[in-house]
């Protein structure tokens, strides 16, 4: 009986010994991970300073404009009335692509129309039509 009593004690003693290693390896875990998270915001927010402060000294008009005479690029500032795309290339053929598209889509949706009215003539029954804007 004696025995049987150590040896459940032993085992509690080692499970319950088990468990506290753990929490103490998790803790320890979480202490790094924290260290971590802290070194990435310090170095975000370093470079959020850099990149505000080029942001600062790219927009001044003073800087663009010796940078335009040091290159000796041609650029005049556009007018109140001139549209300025931005827009790559590939953009701007999605554009042409999807206004290309719309136009086939009224076209056919035209020539339906033209067929219903010949068809309506010789049908029995009217027809129901969905009209889009």
């Amino acid at each position: 009986m004696k025995t049987s009593k150590i040896i459940s004690l032993i085992i509690f003693v080692t499970a319950l010994s088990l468990v506290y290693v753990w929490q103490q390896a998790k803790v320890i875990e979480l202490a790094y991970e924290k260290q971590k998270k802290i070194k990435l915001c310090r170095a975000l927010l370093d470079r959020n300073t850099f990149l505000r402060y080029n942001l600062s000294t790219l927009e001044s008009s003073g800087n663009l404009t010796k940078n335009l005479r040091e290159f000796d690029l041609d650029y005049e500032m556009p007018s109140f009335t001139q549209i300025v795309d931005l827009r790559s290339t590939n953009e701007k053929n999605k554009l042409k692509l999807a206004s290309s598209s719309r136009q086939e889509i009224k076209l056919n949706s035209q020539k339906s129309t033209k067929e219903n009215i010949v068809l309506s003539l010789f049908s029995l029954r009217s027809q129901a039509e969905a009209q889009t804007k």
